[in-house]
C-alpha cells in the first residue's frame, strides 16, 4: 500500500498502545508493505518520487531499494532532505512476486487497475 497524501505516516500517541494511525490500520488489515510520508512535500516532488518508485518496482527492484533509489534520484535535483526524505517504507522490502517488467500497477501496489 502506498499513500502519497501528506503525513500519512504519523499517528496519535495513546498511553500503553503506542502510535495509532493509518500505518497500524493497514498492517492490521494485512498490508505487507507501506510507503508513507512523515511531512508535507510539494505535489510535484511527490509525483516525481512516486512515479520513479513505481517504475523501479515494475522493473523488478525490491520495494525498499526502489524507494531508496527514487529518493537518491530526487536528491540529485533537490539536495535538501526536506525535498526528498519524507517517505519511509515499512514491511516487506522485497520485489513483488510474479510481476514482470512493464506490468501495469495493480491494487497490490496501491493502485487499482
Amino acid at each position: 500500500m502506498c499513500r502519497g497524501a501528506c503525513q500519512t505516516g504519523l499517528g496519535s500517541r495513546h498511553l500503553s498502545e503506542g502510535l495509532l494511525g493509518l500505518r497500524r490500520a493497514f498492517v492490521q488489515a494485512g498490508a505487507r508493505t507501506l510507503v508513507t510520508s512523515l511531512w508535507q512535500m510539494s505535489d510535484a516532488e511527490t509525483e516525481t518520487l512516486m512515479t520513479d518508485f513505481y517504475r523501479r518496482v515494475r522493473a523488478g527492484e525490491g520495494r525498499a531499494a526502489a524507494l531508496r533509489n527514487a529518493q537518491l534520484a530526487l536528491k540529485e535535483r533537490q539536495s535538501h532532505p526536506y525535498r526528498w526524505g519524507a517517505f519511509v517504507g515499512q514491511g516487506d522490502p522485497g520485489g513483488l512476486a510474479g510481476l514482470s517488467p512493464g506490468t501495469p500497477p495493480s491494487d497490490e501496489m496501491g493502485q487499482l487497475p
